[in-house]
């Protein structure tokens, strides 16, 4: 037995907890101080923590929470389970893994050296899944492996967005603001016929329309694995599917440095250092922009081996399909290739495909390969325009830009570059500078040593 003094407002309140699993409910949150606790949570209830929780050894099954506020605290060495939920969305019930499902809020805590191991669940995430809100959430040390079965289906439904994968959030979140992912592993083998979006923070975020804001996450020196035999994958550091209602939502001040990022398949493949694949619901005028990403030091590798396979692979992002525009990319020391069997690839040191206009893109130092011509320093394919942007350091037998003819050039400049497309191009003279000359904010992009950066 012990007892707790704790001063609120100048009000002395006095708790005596006599078993391990009471805790102390402070205006609304219920207080966690230890494993027993924690693994004591109920259905409905919201919760904050006081302490470091350790929980070496323990399987977490999924549990719907209000709220769970870490206070700055961690969460370590746990194993996260599976759990069958009824899915209000689609009327179905639905396998998932996570610590958390269908909570209004999960804030400031940090998970690490969590360990995730599902088969045939829909969604795989080691935080939570269909959570509204995210804020300062960090994933750590940590590994997710996600297996689908061949002939294995949803339980009692199906899902027409496909599997979610990501550390933070499987599908369908509000927001997610000021959340990362360091040093972990995520791979998924799916030989079903659902789709595969995997994202180092979240796997897709499709969902009911209620989606508004990604913004100020990181990813850094984690591993991405896919094996997507039988459908689709969209594939980023940051976000595999990245799906909007045209409602202004903001994608934003997104960083991914030290990523491998590999995907094979049969099927489309669209893969980038930060998204996979952006695009706006149907018959919806796009009016949400994506803007200050920034991918360093990665490798995004695809394999298509169909013939009538598509690959769309990009240091960024791998396919901008709507969206008002996207501008300030900044991707730098990045390898991005393709290989395999398939006949259309589209291959872009910033983006892979784009159908809306893109401003302010810079490749640095970048190397960039295709299955066919549609390769670029820049671009791999769109008839779009690419206005105020730079390629330097760039040798390869693609194109200096884009590898579409159709694209439109404007103020576009380059520096110690050679390759096949060059005669349109403008060398960037030496005494100018290219954060002036092509209209970067200087104070948030900055040049040294020849090394860009974005601060957000």
């Amino acid at each position: 037995m012990k007892k707790l003094i704790k001063t609120l407002f100048g009000i002395t309140l006095l708790s005596i907890p006599l078993f391990a699993n009471f805790s102390c409910a402070i205006f609304g949150y219920t207080e966690i101080e230890n494993a027993d606790q924690f693994m004591a949570m109920k259905e409905g209830g919201s919760y904050k923590l006081v302490n470091d929780i350790n929980l070496a050894g323990k399987t977490i099954d999924p549990v719907k929470v209000a709220n769970f506020d870490g206070d700055g605290h961690r969460v370590f060495g746990a194993i996260v389970g599976s759990k069958r939920m009824y899915n209000s969305y689609n009327s179905s019930e639905n396998m998932i893994s996570s610590f958390f499902y269908e909570a209004d809020s999960i804030k400031n805590v940090t998970f690490d050296k969590i360990s995730l191991t599902s088969t045939n669940v829909e969604s795989s995430s080691i935080v939570g899944y269909k959570c509204k809100n995210y804020e300062n959430v960090t994933v750590k040390n940590s590994s997710i492996v996600a297996t689908f079965e061949k002939n294995a289906s949803l339980v009692l439904g199906s899902t027409f967005s496909g599997l979610g994968v990501g550390a933070i959030e499987g599908m369908v979140a509000k927001s997610i603001v000021n959340c990362h992912i360091e040093k972990t592993k995520i791979t998924l083998n799916n030989s079903g016929y659902y789709g595969s979006n995997v994202g180092g923070i979240v796997g897709e975020t499709v969902g009911n329309q209620v989606f508004k804001t990604l913004s100020n996450c990181s990813a850094k020196d984690i591993t991405i694995t896919v094996n997507s035999s039988n459908a689709d994958a969209n594939v980023g550091g940051i976000a595999g599917w990245v799906y909007t209602y045209g409602k202004n939502e903001v994608i934003e001040n997104l960083r991914v440095e030290g990523a491998e990022i590999k995907v094979k398949g049969d099927e489309t493949i669209q893969m980038g250092g930060v998204i996979g694949f952006a695009t706006v619901s149907n018959n919806i005028t796009p009016n949400y922009k994506i803007n200050y990403l920034v991918t360093k030091d990665s490798v995004i590798a695809g394999e298509c081996n169909t013939s009538d396979g598509r690959l769309r692979t990009g240091g960024s992002i791998g396919y901008a399909s709507d969206s008002n525009e996207v501008s300030d990319v900044l991707v730098q020391n990045t390898e991005i290739s393709q290989c395999g069997t398939a006949k259309n690839g589209c291959s872009g040191g910033v983006v892979g495909k784009s159908e809306k206009t893109l401003k302010r893109l810079v490749s640095n130092n970048n190397q960039v390969s295709s299955l066919n011509s549609y390769a670029g320093g820049l671009l791999g394919g769109g008839s779009v325009a690419v206005n105020n942007s730079f390629v330097n350091g760039f040798s390869s037998s693609c194109n200096l830009y884009s590898g579409d003819e159709t694209t439109m050039m404007n103020n576009c400049y380059y520096k110690d570059s050679n390759c096949e497309q060059m005669e349109d191009a403008t060398e960037l003279g030496d005494n100018e500078s290219i954060i002036t000359k092509i209209g970067l904010d200087s104070s948030k992009w900055s040049l040294k040593d020849g090394l860009f950066d974005i601060e957000f």
